[in-house]
């Protein structure tokens, strides 16, 4: 689980994957109007592909079977039904777990950089945060002018930029 979201899909939902990359799979197979799918299994999977953008359902197939291709045991496991049904959900939640785990800790190794990244110009924060220093680190995110108009939703940034101090 720690290569997929570093080598596949960094925020992927592997539930998600899961569920929704088989019925794109069936709805683009070119026997699938001679399935021996009912047309309530057929307007059903239609339905719920309906709500997902093709882009979407593009990325979320070939992330399926990326995956699928360095861990081909969950293959048995897809096509496995009901009866291994259980045993999918408990290696899927294993694996996402994992994914956020490896996800979060890429995230921790940037916080030392992100000052350097976070400027909008050359002269760095005003004021400046440096990441040894604990009075420094209190003044990050919403507590520091500059960082807070950037986290600041679109939405509320006209009212944030007349009256700033209102906010931090």
């Amino acid at each position: 689980a720690r290569w997929i979201p570093r080598g596949i899909d960094m925020f992927c939902i592997l539930k998600d994957v899961f569920r929704i990359a088989p019925l794109v799979e069936i709805a683009r197979s070119t026997n699938a109007e001679d399935s021996d799918a009912s047309d309530d299994e057929c307007s059903a999977r239609n339905a719920i592909l309906a709500n997902i953008s093709n882009d979407a359902q593009d990325q979320l197939l070939r992330t399926y079977k990326k995956i699928l291709s360095g861990a081909p045991y969950l293959l048995e496991l897809v096509k496995g039904g009901k009866k291994r049904a259980t045993e999918l959900k408990e290696i899927l939640d294993n694996m996402q777990y994992m994914i956020d785990q490896v996800r979060s800790e890429d995230a921790a190794h940037l916080k030392k950089s992100i000052s350097r990244y976070a400027s909008y110009d050359s002269n760095g924060l005003e004021p400046a945060i440096f990441p040894d220093s604990k009075e420094s680190r209190a003044k990050m995110g919403l507590n520091h002018p500059q960082l807070a108009r950037m986290l600041c939703p679109v939405k509320h940034l006209v009212e944030y930029q007349k009256s700033p101090s209102q906010f931090v």
